[in-house]
């Protein structure tokens, strides 16, 4: 899962995505739990040196990066989140996350299930996917799982 990492005295922005560890495809969406209305919010995004690749001041709990702004495959970054809502309380959240490496998408690829996959195939890969950071992905393949085969999804 993505570290979260908060400072005293601030409390938390819930991350709605990416909130995995490690994701199949640099995020160009960036998205978190709303603070309130009439709420600016800072975003930074900084890779694993610590340089800011890109930040905005913006009305919405959501951002699109611009498409000029490159994420490498196995490269670590981290993105926060801040800001003081109408009574001046602060909230501040930092998250981390990289792209999944060339050998991971391999194995995804060579390990995706094939149409004639069993339950327990399908299975299998959904929890490879949790064991190799990618809990986004796990999720999405989780619920489509509930939805296919009928089973209550009990995991979060």
């Amino acid at each position: 899962a993505g570290m979260v990492m908060r400072a005293l005295g601030k409390r938390p922005i819930p991350a709605k995505r990416p909130v995995a560890a490690v994701t199949l495809a640099p995020p160009s969406v960036f998205e978190w739990e709303a603070i309130g209305p009439d709420v600016s919010y800072e975003f930074v995004l900084k890779d694993e040196a610590g340089n800011t690749l890109f930040s905005r001041v913006l009305q919405e709990n959501k951002l699109s990066l611009p498409e000029n702004i490159a994420i490498d495959a196995g490269a670590a970054y981290r993105w926060s989140v801040s800001t003081r809502d109408v009574n001046g309380a602060s909230y501040s959240s930092a998250y981390t996350f990289r792209v999944a490496n060339s050998d991971t998408r391999t194995e995804y690829d060579n390990f995706f299930p094939r149409d004639t996959a069993t339950v327990a195939e399908r299975v299998a890969f959904a929890a490879w996917l949790e064991s190799k950071g990618l809990s986004d992905e796990a999720g999405k393949y989780w619920a489509a799982l509930s939805k296919r085969y009928g089973f209550a999804e009990t995991r979060k």
